[in-house]
Order: C-alpha cells, then sequence, then structure tokens
C-alpha cells in the first residue's frame, strides 16, 4: 500500500492537490491548522502552517510547510522562478517569522518542513542551507518527503481500526481496474458503503471518515489521470458526494448549518474534489473536440448507440458542472465572483458548442435522457448568453426527429433502459402491440412540452400535441416528484421512491400548466423537506437525478403560482 501511496503523491500538483491534502494529514495527526491555502493570499514562502506535537514530540511546537510538487530537484529548490524552494524559505525566515507567527504561539519552537511529493535528489544543496540557518537561528528543519508523507497517510488514514483489509483491499483493486471503469467503480462504491456504514458519533467520527473518503477519492482520481482514463473516478466523486451528504444531514439534524464547523468544510473539499474531477476530464476530454462538427461523436466510436448515450451523458456532465459553478458563485468572496462569472460564460457556450456540433443531440433514443436535457435546461436558462429561440429551435428540432422516428416505427424514444436490448431495439420495425409496450409511457414529451410551453415555442407545443393524438394516444405522458420517501433514499437508492402525475393533458400550454402547478402546490412540502434542497444544496438532488437516472421533479422548473 505505501508503494501505491508514494507514487500517488508524486503525481500530485502543488495547487489544489498536495496543498489541500496536507491539511487534513496535519489535523488527523492532532495538530491545530493555522494556515491553509487561500489562492491569491500572500503567502511568504508558507503554504501550511500547524501547531502541535508531530514526529513524536515531546512539547507542542509551530510546524511550518513550504511545498513543491514531484521530486526536490536542483530546478525546483533554485530556479529562475519566484516560486523556486529556496526562495521561499528566504520569505519564511525574513518575513513570516519574523511578523505572521499568531500571537498565542510566539517563542514556541519553530520547525520549518520543505514538503515534496516525490523524493530528494539534492540532498548535499538542501543539507547545506539548512545547516547554515541552524547556527544562526533557534530554529529546526524536517524534510517531508514523499516518503514520510506516505506513511503518515498509512499511519492516520489506512491504519487497521478504521481502514481494515477489505477497505485496503477494495482501494487496491478499484486502482487496479481503471482501465475498466465499470468494474473500478464497483469496487470503489463498495469502499464508500462500507466506509459511512460505520457508526459515527461525535464530531470526530465524522470527520475521520470524510477526510478518510476524501483521501481515497484523491488517490483514484490521481491514479485514473496517470492512466489517461477517469471515467472511474468522476462516476465514483458523483457517489461520494451523495454518501457524504446522506451522512451529512444525519450530523446537522435540524441545526441550521454553520460555515466554520470542520465537518462541513470536509463536505465542501469533496465537493470541491468532483469539481475539479469534473472540470480536467471537461478540459481534456471534452474542450478539445467540442467546436468542430462531429469531432467529439466521433472521437467517442462507431456505434451510433454509444454516440447517442456518451453524447446525452457528456451534455449532463458539463451542465451539471455549470449548476455547481453557479451555486459556487453565490458563496465565494467578490474577489472570485468574476472568475466564476467568466466561466459561467465559457460552460454556457461550451454546452452550446457540444448541442450545435453533434446531431445525436437532436435524436435521443431512450425516454430516461430528458434528465440529461433536463439538467441542461436548468443551467442554459440560468445564462443570459443563450438565446431563447436557440433553445427552442434545439427543442422543436427534437421534436421533429421524434415524430419522423415515430411515423418510420424505427429508432424512436422508447422505455428500453438496458444497453443490449436497445441495441437489438435500434434496428427493430415490428407490430402495433410491440411498439405500444415500449411507448407505453412517457416523461419525455411532457417535459419537453412543459420547456416548451414557458419559452413560448408554440409551434413545438403544438407539434407534441399532435404526436400525443395521432402517434401515441396510448401513451401515458407523466411527470416527477419527489414523495415523502424520497429524503430517505435520494441520495442512497436503496430503494424506489418518488410519485408521477400520469396522464397529463398536452392538450394546451394553458391545460398543462394550470394541471402541473396545482400538483406543484399539493408536492411543495415533499419538496422543500429534501435535506439538499432544504439547506441550499440543491445541485446535489440534481447530482443524484443524474447518477441514479431519476426525472428532474417538475418542482425544479415550477412554483405553483400560475403566473
Amino acid at each position: 500500500m505505501k508503494l501505491i501511496l508514494k507514487e500517488y503523491l508524486r503525481s500530485l500538483k502543488e495547487r489544489d492537490e498536495l496543498d489541500r491534502i496536507l491539511p487534513d494529514l496535519l489535523s488527523q495527526m492532532g495538530a491545530n491548522v493555522f494556515v491553509s491555502p487561500i489562492r491569491g493570499r500572500r503567502e511568504y514562502g508558507v503554504d501550511v502552517a500547524c501547531f502541535g506535537k508531530l514526529e513524536n514530540d515531546e512539547v507542542e511546537k509551530i510546524y511550518l510547510f513550504s511545498i513543491k510538487s514531484g521530486d526536490l530537484t536542483r530546478n525546483v529548490w533554485d530556479g529562475n522562478s519566484d516560486q523556486s524552494l529556496r526562495q521561499s524559505m528566504n520569505e519564511i525566515f525574513d518575513v513570516f517569522i519574523q511578523r505572521r507567527i499568531p500571537v498565542q504561539y510566539r517563542g514556541k519552537e519553530i520547525v520549518v518542513c520543505p514538503c515534496f511529493g516525490g523524493n530528494n535528489l539534492i540532498q548535499d544543496e538542501i543539507t547545506g542551507f539548512m545547516d547554515r540557518y541552524l547556527k544562526l537561528n533557534e530554529i529546526s528543519f524536517s524534510i517531508w518527503d514523499g516518503d514520510k508523507l506516505a506513511g503518515f497517510i498509512q499511519d492516520y488514514f489506512l491504519r487497521e481500526d478504521i481502514a481494515p483489509d477489505d477497505i485496503k483491499s477494495l482501494l487496491r483493486k478499484s486502482l487496479a481496474m481503471v482501465d475498466e471503469p465499470e468494474i473500478s467503480i464497483l469496487h470503489f462504491k463498495k469502499l464508500v458503503k462500507h466506509l459511512f456504514s460505520r457508526k459515527m458519533k461525535s464530531k470526530d467520527d465524522y470527520l475521520t471518515v470524510f477526510r478518510q473518503i476524501y483521501i481515497y477519492t484523491s488517490i483514484l482520481w490521481i491514479w485514473a489521470r496517470n492512466e489517461n482514463n477517469t471515467e472511474s473516478a468522476y462516476i465514483s466523486s458523483e457517489f461520494v458526494i451523495l454518501h457524504a451528504w446522506n451522512s451529512y444531514k444525519k450530523y446537522i439534524g435540524d441545526k441550521k448549518i454553520r460555515g466554520n464547523c470542520p465537518v462541513y468544510q470536509q463536505l465542501i473539499s469533496l465537493i470541491m474534489l468532483h469539481m475539479r474531477i469534473s472540470e480536467e476530464y471537461i478540459q481534456r476530454a471534452i474542450i478539445p473536440l467540442s467546436q468542430e462538427k462531429y469531432l467529439l461523436s466521433s472521437s467517442i466510436g462507431l456505434s451510433s448507440v454509444d454516440i447517442n448515450l456518451k453524447l446525452f451523458d457528456i451534455l449532463s456532465r458539463v451542465s451539471l458542472l455549470g449548476i455547481w459553478n453557479s451555486w459556487l458563485y453565490q458563496r465565494v468572496n467578490e474577489e472570485h465572483k468574476d472568475f466564476l462569472a467568466n466561466r459561467h460564460y465559457d460552460l454556457t457556450n461550451l454546452v452550446w458548442g457540444v448541442i450545435v456540433n453533434n446531431s445525436s443531440l437532436y435524436s435521443p433514443y431512450m425516454d430516461n435522457q430528458i434528465i440529461d436535457i433536463s439538467i441542461a435546461m436548468i443551467f442554459l436558462r440560468s445564462s443570459k448568453d443563450i438565446n431563447t429561440n436557440n433553445m427552442i429551435g434545439w427543442l422543436n428540432q427534437i421534436i421533429d426527429n421524434c415524430a419522423f422516428c415515430l411515423n418510420q416505427r424505427r429508432r424512436h424514444i422508447t422505455t428500453i433502459n438496458n444497453y443490449r436490448d436497445l441495441i437489438d431495439f435500434i434496428e427493430f420495425s415490428g407490430d402495433r402491440n410491440k411498439f405500444e409496450k415500449l411507448t407505453s409511457a412517457s416523461a419525455f414529451y411532457p417535459y419537453l412540452f412543459l420547456f416548451l410551453s414557458q419559452l413560448k415555442g408554440e409551434l413545438g407545443t403544438n407539434r407534441i400535441s399532435s404526436i400525443k393524438e395521432k402517434l401515441l394516444p396510448h401513451c401515458n405522458f407523466q411527470v416527477f416528484f419527489f414523495n415523502h420517501i424520497s429524503e430517505d433514499y435520494l441520495y442512497n437508492n436503496e430503494e424506489i421512491h418518488g410519485a408521477t402525475l400520469p396522464n397529463v393533458d398536452v392538450s394546451s400550454p394553458e391545460k398543462f400548466l394550470e394541471q402541473l402547478n396545482f400538483e406543484v402546490n399539493n408536492q411543495k412540502e415533499n419538496f422543500e423537506n429534501i435535506s439538499a434542497i432544504k439547506h441550499g444544496f440543491y445541485p446535489i438532488a440534481l447530482l443524484a437525478c443524474r447518477h441514479y437516472r431519476l426525472p428532474v421533479p417538475i418542482n425544479f422548473f415550477l412554483t405553483g403560482d400560475s403566473n
């Protein structure tokens, strides 16, 4: 296990990776972390600082860490950049120790710690530097290289009482199979369930589990990134967020969320990790292929089914990252808002570029692909950068293609959810009975009818009314709501939950909206009792819908107000 940890640490970047892991490790070791990385703040050489007993200390000491990624080479130590480790060391002695030590810790022994994820390749140079300062100051040094960090992670996150052999075995299996994402995900999900099944009573219990799952998810991500296949890390991190929230809601109970609560901060760290995994996936796999016609489609494979399913999956991934970005915008300081506003603009253009350059997104195969379209609509409608007529045009083209396929009785939207059955169905052109069975119910058409009604897309709503009357009179058009047990099962999917409003009336937008608003009012309490909604973490509810393939509840689109 230590070899895996050393390889993982060596691969970590400095920003948002190694400097995110270290504070959690120090806290788990019992130290009080009083400096953590904050982007944009002058650090004076210190990335992380803590006070406590580490490395078998007899007394509490101040530990000052200057962090670099990878191996410590001559260039990293004393290169031309202002970011060299030697320059950071000088700033620690010249400024931080003189002016930045908190009052309550002044006079305490100081340990300066060069920290890096790899190996020390310049032992003589760094030893000479330390010897010179040791003669001049009452300060000691401790080199925290990849080997030492791996040992501490093993001692504090993988020790037997909190990580028995079966957890370590599942982690190793998940890492070994990152090139077979479905198998890797299966092992990691077992690990997550095992970890969150532990009885947690105190704040420290929750902190330990949350820090453990952060480390394990980060290890999986870095391992997968090194293998250039982050699919397992992405899906697994979704699963982690859902189970972390399911655990966190039990911790807070009926209390209000407090931003300074350590468990809350760990939850935010997990969300930020998921966002970074999502961002990297998009940067590597989507953006380079998004702005040319069919380039993204052709990169997926030759099968039309594979292309179709993956493109709708990509659509909701990018859109959900945009929703997380908007959520984060409401919670950050003013200094970060411009960056997030620009990111929102970029993600909006990316979503639209994926749509217009890949015709499969105009021809869905499965009824549950309305989930991906719904998440995209929530994101796109939050942006001022997309013309309403463009959205109407996209939805109208989908409806036209659906009508054509229904008339042909080939490649039309179906209730089939199984991949193999879908492959067989694509070439199907069968009898009336089988057609009616495969189109017996639909959430797809009523949700499209809702979007077009709200966008004033009269041509599209008329077309859906005609489809219902002439081509699908037997089909039960229905929409989805959370019900009284959804809060118990939304995040773990252990039981079927939710409620549908059947046989919705699509004869006119007025009747349709009146019917839905009436039911939205009836179901409002169930929706507002969803903890992720109640506490302002609504993207988690949407993530659950995407991950477990649940229709997005109508309450996300209607308030119950007829106006």
